[in-house]
């Protein structure tokens, strides 16, 4: 995503506990963001940064114990948004997510940290934002994924071609009434690539020709995708 803003010509400001550039971010492009360290759920140590920004995206989100899903995908960007709210920004996006269609008790059992604060989080966005928000709701999201400095998954290598067999097998539209079919419908989602996504949050985020509420992965796909 901070690729994406700078290639627009943007000021491009990354808040982040460590304040540094992720691993493989290329100096072609990472030089030209200020990284900033700041945390979340801590506004005063990012709110400098709001003031006359014209748009925000959080990215917040974790996996682990309920109550710590809950804090990091919920509270979290709850206090985010707020931040954002108070500070004038008149753009918000919210990376959220694509859940699969599960049983009401399985969800609970499974994902109810996760599902309850992502739920959270996007009450308190269209709560604060309700004409300029945007919560982007991809599924599987793929690309080159750096887990150390000598090691690289290339996700799109699995991804990619399951995506392409996805949308020659199943008829057009057909995706979204099949993805509502409990534990097998999760097969009918579409993956994301990480390009498009990052390309949707940008333009929600900027551009007040796209209109608040919900991108979801149809729609990152359809409207972003290569």
């Amino acid at each position: 995503m901070c690729r994406e803003a700078v290639r627009t010509g943007l000021h491009v400001v990354a808040v982040s506990p460590a304040g540094t550039p992720p691993l493989g971010a290329d100096p072609s492009w990472s030089r030209d963001v200020e990284w900033a360290r700041g945390d979340a759920l801590e506004p005063p140590t990012y709110r400098a940064h709001l003031r006359g920004a014209l748009g925000a995206v959080s990215c917040v989100g974790a996996f682990g114990s309920r109550e710590r899903m809950r804090r990091i995908n919920g509270d979290a960007n709850e206090a985010a948004i707020g931040a954002a709210k108070d500070a004038g920004v008149p753009r918000f996006v919210y990376v959220s997510a694509q859940l699969p269609p599960l049983p009401a008790a399985v969800e609970h059992a499974l994902l109810s940290g996760y599902s309850d604060g992502k739920r959270l989080a996007e009450a308190a966005l269209f709560r604060d934002f309700p004409r300029s928000g945007v919560a982007l709701r991809p599924w599987v999201v793929y690309g080159d994924r750096h887990v150390s400095s000598g090691i690289t998954l290339p996700l799109g290598a699995l991804f990619g071609p399951l995506g392409a067999l996805q949308r020659r097998l199943l008829p057009a539209g057909g995706g979204r009434a099949l993805a509502q079919t409990p534990f097998l419908g999760a097969a009918a989602l579409p993956p994301n690539d990480v390009e498009a996504v990052a390309r949707a949050a940008v333009a929600a985020a900027t551009d007040d020709g796209v209109p608040g509420g919900i991108l979801d992965c149809w729609d990152i796909n359809a409207q972003y995708g290569g």
